[in-house]
């Protein structure tokens, strides 16, 4: 998720974040936890938006996914989610293996 710098703040825990950035990356960078490697959100290169990892947000945004992107560029084996089985918790080992 995108949103303006202005719409973000940490309010606690900024100090274990540690940041990691290619110089020559125009946009995209990446943050973590120090202590448990958790992805975190970082502000682009640019400074134009802070990228947050939706995974990372404890309630609903009320933000639903409006598009995909680098579609180009995915990987040969990428299939689209929603074409796959859906199981509430860890499906058995029976299962995973596309057995009924």
């Amino acid at each position: 998720m995108f949103v303006a710098p202005d719409q973000f703040r940490w309010t606690k825990g900024e100090v274990h974040v540690a940041r990691f950035a290619l110089p020559e990356a125009k946009h995209f960078a990446t943050a973590f936890c120090r202590c448990c490697g958790s992805s975190l959100p970082w502000q682009a290169q640019t400074g134009k938006a802070v990228v947050v990892p939706a995974g990372t947000l404890d309630a609903d945004p009320e933000l639903r996914p409006s598009q995909s992107i680098f579609c180009a560029s995915r990987a040969v084996w990428f299939t689209d989610p929603d074409s796959l089985p859906a199981y509430d918790e860890m499906p058995s080992r029976k299962k995973r293996k596309g057995e009924s």
